[in-house]
This record gives C-alpha cells, sequence and structure tokens, in this order.
C-alpha cells in the first residue's frame, strides 16, 4: 500500500502589534523625506518592480536603474461596445536621487526582460548595463541619454541572468559573468573576438521520477575566490542519509573535477546550505534536521564543513556543530566576517526564534587563537516579526558590526556592542523608519516516507536589504526593494546619519 503525501502550509503569524496597510500607492517618482537625522529617498514604479541595480559609470557615485512591469490601459472592440482591459509592459528607469526625478530609459520593453545586470565589458572601470530574459542578453546603449537603445550581446539557449552564480570571496573578475543550467555552468567575458563564451563546464545532474517521465536538476552553485585561485562549488548531494558530496570545479579546463564529501554526525537530511570562504578556505554550511523522525516542530541542527580530500571517502566531520533556534519551515542565514579583529573569519548566524517568527536571533561563533570554534558563543534575540536581514556592515560608525532587519516594512539598524559582551547587538534599534506593510513569505513543509520537505517561493530578491556605497565616502547606504501587496513597487535608499 503506498502512501500519499501529506502537505502542511504553515502561514507564519502576524504579531500583535502589526499595524493596518498604508496607503501605498504614492505617484510615480522620487521623493525625498527625512526620518530620526537619516534622508529617506523612496523611487515609485506604477506598476511591480522587477529588478533594480546600481551602474558606476563616469565617476565614483553609482546610478540607480529601475526595471518595472507597468499597467497599461487598452480598449478592445466588443459587439457590445468598448470593454477595457489592462496588459503590462516594461519600462526602464533612472532614479536620480539629487533631482528627485524618475527618469524614462527605454519603453515597450518586452516583460519576458526581467533581469538586470551591472557589468564592466571592456574593462575600463566603468560598468554597462545588460537585461535579460531567458535564452538572450541585450545591452542598454547610451543608458544616461534621450537615446538609449538595447543591443544583442549573447543569446544560447538556457543562458539566464536570474541563473547568475553568487560569489565568496574577493571581487569577481571584471567582465565576466558565470550563469548556470541543468546540468551546465556557462562562464562569458572578454574573448579575442569580442564578448562572448568563454567555457563551458558539465555539472552533477540527477535524475528523478516524474508522471510524464524524468525530473532532470542540477544542485546550486557558487564561485568561490580563494588566493590561489578561483573554485566553482556545486552541491551538496545527500548520498544516504550520512554523507553529502560536493564537486569543485577549477576554471581551467584540462583541470578534472573532484568530489569531496562531508559525514554528517547522525542520520540527518539537509534544510538549507551555503557555500563560503573562511580565512580564505573553502566551506560548506549546512542546516539539518533528524531523517529518522518526521518532528514538525524540530529546531534545525547547524554544521560548517571544510571542503577538503578525504582518502577513506567516509567523509568529513564538521568543524561546528551546533543546535539553532529555527524550525524547519524558518529561514536561516550565515554571515561571515572578522568580528573580534583578530585576523580570523568568525561565523555569524541569523535565526528565526519562536513557532511565531516574531523573534529574531543573531548568535556569532568565534574562532580560537587555533582557528577553531570556542564553546562560548555572543548572541541576542530581538522582538522582531523579520522578513529580511542583513549583518556585518558599520552603519553607525563606531567600527562595530550592526544588524539591519526589515520587520513588515519598517526598517531598522541594531548597532553592534563591544568585543567581550555577551550580547552581540543592542536590543533596541539606534535607527528606524516606518514602512508599510509588507506580507510575510509563507513556507510549505510536506511530509513523506522520504523525509520532510521545505520550500519557499520567493521569486526574487524584493525585501532583502542591501548594502552599497552609492556616494563614493566609504560609506555604505541602505537600499531595500519592495513589492507591497497593496501598493506599487518601489526602492526606499536611506542615507544614514
Amino acid at each position: 500500500m503506498r502512501s500519499l503525501p501529506l502537505l502542511v502550509t504553515l502561514l507564519l503569524a502576524p504579531t500583535a502589534t502589526a499595524q493596518e496597510p498604508a496607503d501605498t500607492h504614492p505617484p510615480a517618482g522620487v521623493r525625498l523625506r527625512g526620518s530620526s537625522g537619516a534622508r529617506l529617498f523612496e523611487a515609485s514604479v506604477p506598476g511591480q518592480l522587477l529588478d533594480w541595480v546600481t551602474l558606476v559609470n563616469g565617476d565614483s557615485e553609482r546610478q540607480i536603474y529601475l526595471l518595472a512591469a507597468v499597467e497599461k490601459e487598452k480598449e478592445n472592440e466588443t459587439t457590445e461596445g468598448k470593454e477595457e482591459e489592462r496588459e503590462a509592459r516594461c519600462v526602464l528607469y533612472r532614479a536620480d536621487l539629487d533631482d528627485e526625478a524618475l527618469i524614462v530609459v527605454r519603453e515597450g520593453i518586452d516583460c519576458e526582460f526581467d533581469r538586470l545586470v551591472a557589468l564592466d565589458l571592456d574593462a575600463d572601470g566603468d560598468e554597462e548595463l545588460l537585461v535579460g530574459r531567458p535564452g538572450e542578453i541585450l545591452q542598454v546603449t547610451h543608458p544616461g541619454s534621450d537615446d538609449a537603445g538595447l543591443e544583442p550581446l549573447f543569446s544560447a539557449r538556457g543562458v539566464d541572468l536570474a541563473s547568475q552564480l553568487p560569489v565568496r570571496g574577493s571581487a569577481p573578475q571584471l567582465g565576466e559573468l558565470a550563469l548556470t543550467n541543468v546540468g551546465l555552468l556557462r562562464r562569458l567575458g572578454p574573448t579575442e573576438s569580442g564578448w562572448g563564451r568563454i567555457a563551458d563546464h558539465t555539472l552533477p545532474t540527477r535524475a528523478t521520477p516524474h508522471r510524464k517521465g524524468l525530473r532532470l536538476t542540477t544542485p546550486p552553485s557558487t564561485l568561490l575566490r580563494l588566493a590561489d585561485g578561483d573554485l566553482y562549488a556545486t552541491g551538496p548531494e545527500s548520498s544516504g542519509n550520512l554523507r553529502l558530496r560536493t564537486v569543485l570545479l577549477s576554471p581551467d579546463e584540462n583541470t578534472e573535477p573532484r568530489e569531496v564529501w562531508s559525514r554528517l554526525p547522525g542520520l540527518e537530511t539537509v534544510q538549507w546550505s551555503w557555500f563560503h570562504t573562511l580565512d580564505g578556505r573553502p566551506m560548506l554550511i549546512v542546516t539539518t534536521n533528524s531523517a529518522d523522525k518526521l518532528g514538525i516542530f524540530e529546531r534545525q541542527k547547524l554544521r560548517v564543513y571544510p571542503l577538503v580530500g578525504d582518502r577513506t571517502l567516509a567523509g568529513v566531520r564538521p568543524k561546528l556543530e551546533a543546535q539553532t533556534s529555527s524550525r524547519r519551515w524558518q529561514e536561516v542565514k550565515p554571515f561571515i566576517l572578522d568580528l573580534d579583529d583578530d585576523g580570523d573569519d568568525d561565523l555569524v548566524v541569523a535565526q528565526y526564534d519562536g513557532l511565531g517568527g516574531g523573534k529574531v536571533k543573531i548568535e556569532a561563533f568565534l574562532t580560537g587563537a587555533n582557528r577553531r570554534f570556542e564553546t562560548r558563543t555572543r548572541s541576542t534575540v530581538v522582538e522582531c516579526s523579520a522578513n529580511g536581514w542583513h549583518f556585518g556592515e558599520d552603519l553607525t560608525g563606531d567600527g562595530l558590526a550592526d544588524l539591519v532587519l526589515v520587520c513588515d516594512g519598517d526598517v531598522a539598524v541594531y548597532p553592534g556592542l563591544a568585543i567581550g559582551k555577551s550580547k552581540l547587538v543592542d536590543k533596541r534599534p539606534r535607527w528606524s523608519c516606518a514602512g508599510s506593510d509588507v506580507p510575510r513569505e509563507d513556507h510549505s513543509v510536506e511530509l513523506s516516507g522520504e523525509g520532510v520537505a521545505v520550500t519557499d517561493h520567493r521569486p526574487d530578491a524584493t525585501g532583502t536589504p542591501a548594502l552599497i556605497d552609492l556616494d563614493g565616502d566609504g560609506r555604505s547606504e541602505l537600499l531595500l526593494a519592495e513589492n507591497p501587496r497593496w501598493g506599487f513597487g518601489r526602492l526606499r535608499v536611506v542615507y544614514l546619519p
């Protein structure tokens, strides 16, 4: 007898202090308002915000570009008269913060083009603006003028700017893109004949039964920038419930891929995974849950593995084993930085605390003189129903890493505390800005004979705070893209006091 999977959808409950959503339909444009000494710009578009990017062009200041799907009314002739319908068209905008203006760069773009990338194609120090859809990449010519155009740059089946690899370590090489597809890593960049395909690398694939055949999938990949050369890390793939397999690729096509095995402490399944660099060495970070029991409210376990060879193939054991406070369906996010200024990287983990997600726990695992993680940790629990976070930048000017939280649209900066204290950040924000109620994402938890799988259908990076130095003064500004349920898309830009 075959049992059917049970699908349970868990909606994170709003906190008791949640307010009714405000009117988030301001007219399209850029407006400036102050908040506790900060300068807050809101660039609103008349529709859904698809993507945004900052572009270095001509000087140290960055230009901001927004791609939006704008609704346009049209009339259809019917037998009963005229009937109004609405269709979407995509518009590329530039947000001019100095003049508080939203400038149309290009109209009438096919809405299949939904990704923007800034890339220095010719290594002259200025970045070019790219717009992409599945199968095609275009370059926006003269984006800062009135005669902006679109020119083909590269096209191939499976190429997609949305599949650009995350980069860990130093900045990526100028002018190069690394894009993945099922079974394929495609590198694009400067060539002898211009700009195009540099090399293709085969990635591992997995075939699983599907009602119409087989479903082919490839594990996520990350570009690791290391002192002795780049590596492309793909995985991890579970081999039973005790081992994880990672494939490491070199950009050198003559170098064979190598497998690295990591051993789980017990029977566990992976919920979240990340590749990072720690003190210049490649690392795998995972959170897991028990594979031999279906405890839906079980807290995730944290494991950190060095990506080094193991002749026995039994798998290298983790250099850190810890418990998080996040449940199966709740997000966890690691950050790598030298927290105590001792020259060694430390690990900071943002996680939820409690079933309803109304609290955030930020916890630091410090490395000692022997580069092993210390037993004691530093942590702070903040009362906040967060749906976006960032840790590591000094935003208050005291030389300490600060925490940024987005709580139902409100943006708050929590200052870091001095080295030696048990708390990591202050429980009260140094600065906050009220915003409209942006709905939390819902997650699904699927129970079956193979274990528990958590999926998150977040379509893009909206709701995640980004820290970028826009004016070249050495201090980062805070940017947050949003598509509120009750309003149009917008990008908030905050110059902190």
